[in-house]
């Protein structure tokens, strides 16, 4: 009996989150996963990866790998440098589509005041 209600409580929170937070998680995740894949090819582990990033204990690494992690523009790039793997994509090519349409005419109004 106390398993059906620890499911449904676990399919009530996730029928909580919002879509915000599940686009977080899952970007959360992908970040993860492509870290993982990247010191995979490489033949590190987490200590390997600590080391070279500068810090004390693999244990933040683990954080990171977690899925949970906030992660920092500054550690993404530095993360991008240490692995030689993109994370984040800033090229000026890859514009959202939304960039690249037309702008809705209130907002060239007020531009062009």
């Amino acid at each position: 009996m106390k398993e059906n209600n620890k499911m449904h409580t676990v399919k009530d929170a996730l029928e909580q989150l919002t879509p915000l937070m599940r686009a977080r998680t899952s970007v959360r995740m992908g970040i993860a996963v492509r870290l993982y894949y990247a010191m995979e090819a490489k033949g590190w582990t987490n200590a390997d990866l600590a080391k070279k990033m500068g810090q004390g204990d693999k244990k933040s690494v683990a954080k990171w790998l977690s899925g949970t992690h906030n992660f920092t523009l500054n550690l993404l790039v530095k993360l991008e440098q240490v692995l030689e793997v993109k994370l984040l994509i800033t090229e000026p090519n890859n514009k959202p589509e939304s960039i690249g349409r037309e702008l809705p005419p209130q907002i060239k109004k007020s531009k062009a005041s």
